[in-house]
């Protein structure tokens, strides 16, 4: 598996999956010579990511088993979301998740 890991602020970082080549190149500076491989304790050390969104749209989705469910701002407030927990991917990486109904 192919992670992305996504700094937030005070150097704290969530990863989330490629899941296709499509997905990797659809970042202009991904580049496949760059990937690194590193230990299972490594990568279990970064949690994962639970909320998406694209640069192009105000949508915020919550992943779960390769599954997004749009979040209204009422249900992002009433759950206790919080913006630095939003990882921008793009819109070919949106497009490989499986569509839920929107989260309650």
């Amino acid at each position: 598996t192919v992670y992305y890991l996504y700094q937030r602020p005070e150097n704290q970082w969530l990863k989330i999956a490629i899941p296709s080549p499509t997905a990797f190149v659809s970042y202009p500076d991904n580049y496949w010579g760059n990937v690194i491989t590193v230990t299972q304790l490594d990568i279990e050390s970064y949690p994962n990511a639970k909320l998406i969104k694209t640069v192009d749209d105000l949508a915020v989705y919550y992943l779960e088993n390769n599954t997004k469910y749009f979040i209204s701002e009422r249900v992002f407030e009433n759950r206790n979301f919080r913006a630095p927990e939003i990882v921008k991917i793009s819109q070919a990486h949106l497009n490989t998740y499986k569509t839920g109904l929107p989260l309650k």
